[in-house]
Parts: structure tokens; sequence; C-alpha cells
């Protein structure tokens, strides 16, 4: 206000304090503006433009935490992951409670392949967040690319709990049971994938394999049914399953041969045709 008087050391303190800060004041509102074009061309999936805003409001504001988190986070969706962690890590120094810094260390860790890394960074997080359903995730696939079957276990469990919808966590639980050939746990949790995703075909396989160990060749029958009736590439040799387990396993040799006619309704297959003919004939086979 030109109608304010200073006296001469006031006016004196006032023009260096303005000399020394102004360019500071300038930059924290420059490195704001940087952040908010950023945001704008990350929303536009931009993200080569998007990173370069981020890192212009990181160069003018050094400490500036969310403009970091918002740079790693647009490296790991470039798939420039070595990047992305060293942003990552900038949080980290910046501010060291909130988890998702540590989590995005962590998905960069596993990118680049280095499990016993990815996995301290995702308990971590964890730590940090225990709500967290991606971190306690993380630290189940960890353990179980690390081969610990029986502690990725008891981490996905807990990362289930914290999921409604825990797909990626059922999958995992039914490969540890399958690779262990606990056959009744493998098929709970292949069922929930299931109910989750019903269109996930190579689980159902996984499914019908698991229920002809266990001797349940019609529960077998409808999971190669439920196959057939799908647009997937192995619909044919769903099919072909169906009556290989009736002739095969039910011993029932005339519903075989009328699925194997199914089968050969869709497609040519020579060896088939004389499977059935000999069939036909009570001709042994092999």
């Amino acid at each position: 206000n030109k109608n304010i008087l200073l006296s001469p050391d006031a006016k004196k303190y006032l023009e260096k304090y303005l000399d020394e800060n102004t360019e500071n004041l300038l930059k924290k509102k420059d490195a704001e503006e940087y952040y908010k074009e950023g945001l704008a061309l990350l929303k536009k999936k931009q993200y080569e433009d998007a990173a370069e805003q981020f890192r212009l409001a990181t160069e003018v504001k050094k400490d500036y935490f969310d403009a970091w988190f918002a740079l790693g986070e647009t490296l790991y969706k470039l798939q420039k992951y070595q990047e992305a962690g060293k942003a990552y890590h900038r949080t980290k120094k910046i501010h060291a409670k909130p988890g998702e810094p540590k989590l995005g260390l962590a998905k960069c860790y596993e990118r680049l392949k280095k499990y016993e890394k990815a996995l301290e960074w995702y308990r971590k997080a964890a730590a940090a967040d225990k709500r967290s359903y991606e971190a306690r995730l993380g630290v189940g696939l960890m353990l179980y690319e690390l081969g610990d079957f029986a502690n990725a276990e008891e981490e996905l469990k807990k990362a289930a709990k914290l999921d409604s919808r825990p797909l990626m966590a059922y999958i995992k639980l039914s490969l540890i049971y399958e690779e262990m050939k606990e056959w009744k746990e493998a098929i709970e949790y292949f069922k929930k994938v299931l109910r989750i995703d019903s269109k996930m075909i190579d689980i159902r396989q996984k499914l019908e394999k698991a229920y002809e160990e266990i001797g349940e060749y019609r529960k077998a029958i409808c999971e190669c049914k439920e196959i057939a009736r799908s647009d997937s590439i192995f619909a044919l040799d769903a099919l072909r399953r169906i009556a290989e387990i009736y002739e095969v396993f039910i011993g029932d040799i005339e519903k075989a041969i009328s699925c194997y006619e199914d089968y050969l309704e869709k497609t040519n297959d020579p060896k088939v045709e004389e499977r059935v003919r000999k069939l036909k004939a009570g001709e042994p086979v092999p």
C-alpha cells in the first residue's frame, strides 16, 4: 500500500527479503503449475509428456512429494522401472510413512525380476498399510516366485480377506495346491476363481484334470462340456476328452462312441475315426 510509510531500516530489510525470496516464491508456484499440467497430461495418457512435467516440478521444488510420486507412477506406466524406482526412493526420503511409494518400489523390483528385493518392499508396504490387498498379495506372490509355498499360502490367504474379489490370490493358491498335489484344496480354489471369472478356460482345464486325479470323472466331464460350449481353441479337445473319459475311466463304450461321433462332426481326425470303427466292431484298441 503506497500510503504505508516505512522507516529506512524497514524498507531496506523488506527489499533484501524480496531479493532473497522472490525467486523461491515464484519457483514454488511454477512447481505446482508443472505438477497440474502433468496431471492433465496423465489423464490423457500422454505419459512421456506428463513425466517431463513432473520432472520439471521436482527440479523446481526438490522436496515435492506429490510430484516425485506422480513421476514414479508415470515412469512405471512407461515400463521404465529403474527410473521409476529412483523416483519412488526419493519420495520415501521426503516422507517415510506412506505405503504407496513402498508399493511402487516393490512393483518395480518385481518387474525387474529382483524378487527378494520386491519381497522386502512389499513387506514394508504391507506394514505401512495393513489393509492393502495389493501389498499383502505382493508378499504372497514373491514368496511363490521364490518357491516358499508354505509361507506364500499363508500370505495369500491373508490377502484374500482384504478384497471382495481376490482373483489373483485365489489363482496362486490354486496353483500352490496343484503343485503340491493337494487336489481337494486345488479344486476348492479353482472353483473360487471361476466364480469370479467363469471365462478362464485354463483354470477350468486344471479343474477338470484335478477331478480326474481324485476319480470324480463325471464332474470332469461337466467341466469338459463347459469348455466345449465356449469359443475357446480348446473346445474340440474338450469334446474328444469327454469321449476318452467315458471309454477309458467310466467304461461306457456306447456313450464313448456317441461322444466321439459328436467330435467327428466338427473335425476330420482319421485316428479317432479308426478308433470308433474298432470300438463298434468290438476290436481291441490301444
